[in-house]
C-alpha cells in the first residue's frame, strides 16, 4: 500500500481514496491506521484522502444508508466521499510542502522495504505494544480533549426550539447543520440516525 501512496501526485491521492472506500474499517480504527500509513512514508495528501474516504464509506454505513434513504442516496454518498477525499488530498499536496519523509528515489524505497522486513522479523513483545499505545495516545490526546470540550459546549448551547427556526428559515438549516456537524464526532453509521 505504501508503494502506491508514497508519491505526491494525483494518482496516489486517488488510490488512497479508493483504498479508503474498499477497506471495511470503522471510524475509530481509521485513526491509528492512518497514523501508521503516514509513519511508513506515505504523502500527507494520500493519508488525508484515506482518512476522509474510509469512515464515510464503511460497509455498515453504506448498507445502513441504503436501508434508510435508498440506493440513490447510497450511490451519492460513495461518489461524493470519493470526490471530497481526492480534492482534500490534492490540495494538501499542493499547499503543504513539508513532506520531507517521503521516499521518492527507487534506492531509498528499496532500503525502506528492507528496514520494514527487518522490523517485521523482530519479535513483537508487550513493551512494543505499550510503547505504540502510549505514542498513539500522546498524538491524539490534546485534539481529542478539545474536540470533547467543543462538542459539549455545542450540545449545551443548542436551543430546544431549533427545529421551528429551521422551518421558518430553510436556508439557515444547512449552514447551522454544517457548523454543528464539523466539530461534533459521531461515527458514520450513527450519524444516519440523527
Amino acid at each position: 500500500m505504501t508503494k502506491h501512496l508514497s508519491s505526491r501526485d494525483t494518482s496516489s491521492v486517488m488510490k488512497a481514496s479508493l483504498f479508503g472506500i474498499l477497506l471495511p474499517i470503522c471510524s475509530y480504527a481509521v485513526i491509528p491506521l492512518a497514523k501508521s500509513i503516514q509513519n511508513s512514508g506515505t504523502s500527507k495528501g494520500s493519508v488525508l484522502s484515506f482518512l476522509i474516504s474510509m469512515p464515510i464509506t464503511g460497509a455498515d454505513s453504506i448498507l445502513a444508508t441504503y436501508g434508510i434513504f435508498g440506493w440513490l442516496f447510497m450511490v451519492y454518498r460513495i461518489i461524493s466521499s470519493f470526490i471530497i477525499a481526492i480534492i482534500a488530498g490534492i490540495l494538501t499536496n499542493i499547499f503543504d510542502k513539508d513532506d520531507t519523509d517521503i521516499k521518492t528515489d527507487e534506492e531509498e524505497i528499496c532500503c525502506c522495504k528492507n528496514e520494514y522486513k527487518k522490523a517485521q522479523e523482530k519479535k513483537i513483545n508487550a513493551k512494543h505494544i505499550v510503547h505504540y499505545m502510549l505514542q498513539l495516545f500522546e498524538d491524539i490526546t490534546k485534539l481529542l480533549f478539545w474536540g470533547l470540550i467543543i462538542g459539549a459546549m455545542i450540545t449545551a448551547f443548542i436551543p430546544e426550539n431549533m427545529s421551528t427556526l429551521f422551518n421558518q428559515y430553510n436556508w439557515l438549516s444547512y449552514i447551522v447543520a454544517l457548523l454543528i456537524g464539523i466539530p461534533m464526532y459521531v461515527c458514520a453509521t450513527s450519524s444516519l440516525l440523527i
